[in-house]
């Protein structure tokens, strides 16, 4: 009996953009954002979660950056433009489906962490006052 090991392939809200074709290759084979970020060694979901928190076009600016790392192809700039801008609007439209906007993620951790820095603030008075009884 041969013992393997299966590796779940992790499911995000980001698939539509980790498995868009980029894409096909001159061996025909589909070049995936999944297989461009893999061939750089990024792991896709959590680039994937980075970019989507990034403005969108420093988002588009690093993965412009990656694509041309991980391709083989001698893309125009305007190609590879135009495939990143495409791509990153998958991961806008994932941000939509899911309810929340960048801006309001980010306020959501703003008040999380003035609500951590109140609470820090509070344990250490406590703290240094109940010494002094």
């Amino acid at each position: 009996m041969e013992n393997r090991t299966v590796t779940a392939i992790p499911s995000s809200r980001y698939d539509d953009f980790i498995f868009a074709v980029i894409c096909e290759e001159p061996n025909g084979t589909q070049l995936t954002v999944l297989s461009a970020l893999t061939r750089v060694d990024i792991d896709p979901w959590h680039e994937a979660a980075r970019l989507s928190a990034m403005t969108e076009p420093i988002a588009k600016s690093r993965l412009i950056a990656l694509l041309n790392q991980a391709s083989g192809e001698s893309w125009s700039s305007t190609q590879i433009a135009a495939i990143a801008a495409q791509l990153i609007s998958r991961l806008r439209s994932t941000n939509e489906k899911s309810g929340l906007t960048t801006d309001q993620v980010s306020a959501v951790n703003g008040r999380l962490l003035i609500f951590l820095l109140c609470w820090w603030s509070f344990t250490i008075a406590v703290a240094l006052f109940s010494g002094h009884q």
